[in-house]
């Protein structure tokens, strides 16, 4: 965990682009929000100086809130999203000791290690703890304007601060491409036998679509089929279909890819 240091002595008056009740708060913890050439900035300032805290470019800070913890100590959360189709959102957390001079990065849970396609990340009190509800669009293979959502929630542990799971939900697929997206999506979450049968249902799906995945595309989301029969310990299966990948497309990458992982599965 990179922990960040800094002095924060100074009374600062942050960006105009917030309400009120945001702008207090950052200013309690000595922030100044920027957005400069497109690019959000989050500074502390010492000696009239800015100290670079966040810097994201095409991003707004959106929404920030609070948490007190044990030891008088308090979390902060930052919402941020991006400002072009299909945007993005993630979220960062400091923890601050209780002169509020000392900044420590907060270790956010799995879902938060990349930027969330089409998220909506909304933080809100209930009964005093922060729920931290997520919705983003799963992205495995296609990028479609409708898509499947995977819905998560969190609360902040009062004492130690740390996040608690509280809730998920993920939507039903419609497509073809939902379902390949829905395969890949649990594959990545280590459930395979999951992932297999949303792989059947979208290979399924595709042959009834009047609009069929092209045959280079297909040959490609086979091979990560074949992929996920091998973790699942269906290796014979699995070689059929690698044989033909690799058959049919020996002259791109994916189809020298499943030569050689036809050679290794036993």
């Amino acid at each position: 965990m990179r922990k960040l240091l800094f002095p924060l002595l100074f009374s600062i008056v942050s960006s105009s682009s917030f309400t009120d009740p945001q702008s207090d708060l950052l200013a309690k913890y000595n922030l100044v929000y920027q957005q400069t050439d497109k690019t959000g900035l989050l500074n502390f300032t010492k000696n009239q100086q800015s100290v670079e805290l966040s810097k994201h470019k095409n991003y707004d800070l959106i929404q920030s809130e609070e948490v007190a913890i044990a030891n008088d100590e308090k979390l902060l959360f930052l919402v941020w999203k991006s400002k072009v189709k299909n945007a993005y959102a993630f979220l960062e957390g400091y923890r601050f000791n209780k002169s509020l001079n000392k900044a420590t990065r907060v270790a956010l849970p799995k879902v938060f290690n990349s930027e969330l396609l089409n998220g909506d990340i909304k933080l809100s009190k209930a009964n005093e703890d922060l729920l931290i509800s997520v919705k983003y669009q799963i992205y495995s293979y296609f990028l479609d304007d409708e898509g499947v959502f995977h819905r998560v929630s969190y609360k902040i542990d009062k004492v130690t601060g740390k996040f608690k799971f509280h809730k998920h939900k993920v939507d039903h697929g419609k497509t073809s491409h939902d379902y390949f997206n829905l395969a890949g999506f649990y594959s990545d979450h280590k459930k395979i036998k999951t992932s297999l049968k949303y792989f059947e249902l979208a290979l399924d799906e595709n042959y009834s679509d009047e609009k069929q995945i092209d045959k280079a595309h297909l040959a490609h989301l086979n091979f990560e089929y074949a992929k996920a029969l091998i973790k699942d310990k269906q290796a014979n299966k699995a070689k059929v279909i690698l044989q033909k990948v690799a058959q049919e497309f020996s002259d791109v990458q994916f189809g020298k890819d499943a030569k050689k992982l036809l050679e290794q599965t036993k």
